[in-house]
């Protein structure tokens, strides 16, 4: 965002990520930049990746949020992101019905983990159970660079987030941020070549 015709001068845009909705077909590409001094979530849409419609207020809770992914679950839109105030950061739960904002916001400051979960965290990832029956999330504790933890739940819209014990999980070293796309065993056997 670069000031040009009236819009707001960022810095950074931090932990772009992007959701497509079909039945728009149109790609939602989203990030967290610093706007008079607090961060926020914007959004801009392309149907081609070429051109991009001017960026827009996606989200804002009323404090400086950050890391936003979305994951979507029947006609609902669950958005999880970090909290970024001093002493909170922790992952919050907002929903949608629409990624456009002028059709639909998100709403909600819901807490996923346990209250006694003192641990900092940012970065958090939502993706379906492969074969289903739930969903992971995991988000990285960025504090000392201590990785990630993982989390589950069966349904986004019951909120059942269940920590899994970190002694029952394997990370990549110094891992941070990241997503998860799900592709099909044909689709992973053509990117090995074979």
């Amino acid at each position: 965002m670069d000031g040009v015709g009236g819009n707001p001068t960022a810095p950074n845009a931090w932990a772009p990520e992007f959701t497509y909705v079909p039945e728009e077909d149109l790609f939602y590409v989203y990030w967290s930049s610093r706007v008079d001094n607090r961060q926020l979530h914007y959004v801009t849409t392309t149907h081609d990746w070429l051109s991009f419609t001017t960026p827009r207020p996606l989200f804002d809770p009323g404090f400086t949020a950050i890391d936003l992914t979305v994951v979507r679950e029947g006609c609902t839109f669950h958005g999880y992101y970090k909290d970024e105030r001093n002493g909170k950061k922790t992952i919050l739960h907002a929903t949608t019905h629409s990624l456009n904002p002028e059709v639909d916001t998100f709403k909600g400051v819901a807490r996923v983990l346990p209250d006694n979960y003192l641990i900092e965290v940012e970065g958090p990832t939502v993706f379906p159970k492969i074969g289903g029956g739930g969903y992971i999330g995991y988000f990285d504790k960025f504090n000392g660079d201590a990785g990630l933890s993982f989390m589950q739940c069966t349904t986004l819209a019951d909120g059942d987030w269940q920590l899994i014990p970190d002694a029952h999980t394997e990370n990549v070293p110094e891992v941070k941020h990241g997503s998860v796309v799900i592709i099909s065993r044909d689709e992973l056997l053509r990117l090995l070549g074979e």
